[in-house]
């Protein structure tokens, strides 16, 4: 079965703008994807941060992502009326808290980056209903709490570099050493 991953939205950035330092592992990743060895998905939060061009039709331009994008929880605002997003109930609205905090330990609830933790822990908690396999992304704040993901959540999150080690991929070919599973 061919393995499955969300990719988060900076991993979209890193793809589409060779001038940022991601680009070429996220090059790298973006060929085994449309080689077919993996399938992709981005969340409705892309939506929320990607909201206009010229970004949001390059992003929208990537033929081989998924064109359903998994919903996240439903915020005023953000989602729509017969989106993918849904309503929570008392245990996931504990579990967002729990992740914001977790994640973001002592940020304000109204600070500068405030939209942009929700929006991440939205990512995770959409990737985590889709039932896809992997989480991508290049936040720091995700990569190093990716053991407390994978054991607390069941959310394997890595880097695109770290998912292409893993592989034995070279970044500059994307020609699997082993098997993708």
């Amino acid at each position: 079965m061919t393995p499955r991953v969300t990719l988060d939205t900076n991993v979209l950035r890193d793809i589409l703008d060779s001038r940022r330092p991601g680009h070429r592992d996220a090059a790298a990743f973006a060929q085994l994807i449309q080689a077919g060895k993996l399938v992709a998905q981005v969340t409705s939060r892309v939506d929320m941060d990607v909201p206009r061009d010229p970004l949001r039709g390059l992003v929208d331009s990537l033929h081989y992502l998924q064109v359903h994008r998994p919903g996240g929880p439903f915020r005023v605002g953000v989602s729509r009326i017969g989106s993918s997003d849904y309503f929570v109930d008392e245990d996931e609205g504990a579990l967002v808290e729990e992740l914001m905090n977790h994640l973001f330990p002592g940020s304000a609830s109204f600070g500068k980056r405030q939209s942009q933790r929700v929006a991440d822990v939205d990512h995770l908690l959409a990737h985590r209903r889709s039932g896809a396999d992997w989480f991508i992304t290049s936040e720091k704040a995700i990569l190093a709490q990716s053991g407390y993901l994978a054991q607390r959540v069941g959310i394997r999150a890595t880097s695109c570099r770290g998912f292409l080690e893993s592989l034995g991929v070279s970044r500059h070919t994307a020609s699997a050493s082993r098997p993708l599973d």
